[in-house]
């Protein structure tokens, strides 16, 4: 009995268990892993995104290439004269300046192409892949980034793409003097480093103050995608093109279509 029972305390003593400090060192080195595993999985996270993006502005880009094919090699171009016209896709109604010095702003070149709509719903492959889903009930008030209430595409056509370069002299000239026409593909140098179409509101910039900028339309330093009229996409600070009036250096630019406008 005695020895049994020594045997059976020997037994008892040598089951493993954790310390107070075996666990804590436990979790601290947990705590480590997690550290460096969760900022690389939302890199990796973010690069997928921004790869979806790049893709989905040459797609687009490419699009505004078959319009310049069809149309005599033009540009996507709403006409000489400022009018008010009525969108409705899928009953929504829209109305919005277009045409002359107005021409395609804020996404207004997607009413060029009505294939690609279904319902009110834009081509999802031809859009900033974080634009959020369009919800007809959401404020128009809503901020940039929770943009719901936006259906068009929210890759903007550069406005150069429609404004005579020879007012184009002046970066500060007023937004009204500038004169519009048609411009043409073949007038561009190639290769030619025109910004075509870029990502106007940024959605996938990490800024913690962008919200606040976006509310008074700037956005200085934001991370944004840009296409160019030879093909080429990229990812630019805005701050990386030349200077321009407001926050928009993308859109309005010292040579117009002749020119390379960035670096």
């Amino acid at each position: 009995m005695v020895i049994h029972s020594c045997m059976l305390h020997e037994r008892t003593r040598a089951k493993p268990a954790f310390t107070l400090i075996e666990l804590l060192v436990s979790l601290l080195i947990l705590t480590i892993l997690l550290a460096l595993v969760v900022p690389g999985l939302s890199r990796s996270r973010m690069t997928a995104t921004q790869s979806k993006c790049l893709a989905n502005m040459r797609s687009a880009g490419l699009l505004l290439s078959v319009y310049a094919n069809d149309f005599s090699g033009l540009f996507p171009f709403a006409g000489e004269h400022f009018r008010t016209d009525y969108f409705r896709p899928d009953g929504v109604l829209w109305e919005h300046p277009i045409g002359g010095r107005f021409g395609l702003r804020a996404g207004m070149w997607g009413v060029l192409f009505p294939e690609e709509w279904q319902g009110a719903v834009w081509n999802p492959a031809l859009r900033c892949p974080k634009q959020p889903k369009y919800d007809p009930t959401a404020p128009t008030a809503s901020p940039p980034l929770n943009a719901a209430s936006l259906f068009m595409p929210q890759y903007w056509m550069s406005a150069a793409m429609w404004i005579d370069a020879a007012t184009l002299d002046r970066l500060d000239r007023p937004y009204r003097q500038f004169g519009v026409r048609a411009n043409a593909v073949h007038e561009v140098t190639f290769p030619s480093l025109k910004a075509q179409m870029f990502e106007h509101m940024a959605f996938c910039a990490q800024q913690r103050d962008l919200r606040q900028w976006l509310a008074i339309g700037q956005t200085p330093f934001a991370d944004t995608t840009v296409g160019t009229v030879d093909g080429s996409i990229r990812r630019m600070v805005r701050q990386d093109a030349l200077p321009a009036v407001g926050s928009m250096p993308f859109d309005m630019t010292l040579h117009g279509v002749r020119g390379r406008d960035l670096p």
